[in-house]
């Protein structure tokens, strides 16, 4: 608290007053937080996925300028990179899960047609 350490100034003695006194007593505290300047922060926001369903797609060309795409990133919000991290993410999920889809149904298209290209003896 600056008002401790300017109270120890003014004071010959150079005791001042403790952030305890200024606090434990009603009307100095009522006096104090009416005329601090410090603002408690905020609530974190939370998160939701309704918010991230929201988000359109990003896009990303080939080919870009990697140097201006970090610098953009840099200039952006953390919650904004945040939720750009978890939707780029849902992305690669999303098309990893056709490409496994995509190479299973041609492995068993080879296959079977494998099995019936091979002549059966008996």
């Amino acid at each position: 608290m600056a008002i401790v350490m300017t109270s120890k100034e003014l004071d010959r003695k150079h005791l001042g007053i403790s952030a305890s006194a200024i606090l434990g007593n009603d009307e100095a505290r009522e006096l104090y937080e009416a005329h601090r300047t410090w603002r408690a922060p905020r609530g974190k926001r939370r998160f939701s996925v309704e918010c991230l369903e929201e988000m359109p797609q990003p896009r990303v060309k080939a080919g870009r300028d990697l140097r201006l795409v970090y610098e953009r990133y840099l200039q952006m919000p953390k919650r904004d990179l945040a939720l750009r991290l978890l939707k780029m993410e849902e992305s690669y999920v999303a098309l990893e899960e056709t490409w496994l889809q995509a190479n299973d149904t041609l492995y068993n298209a080879m296959l079977g047609h494998h099995d019936k290209s091979v002549p059966t003896t008996g």
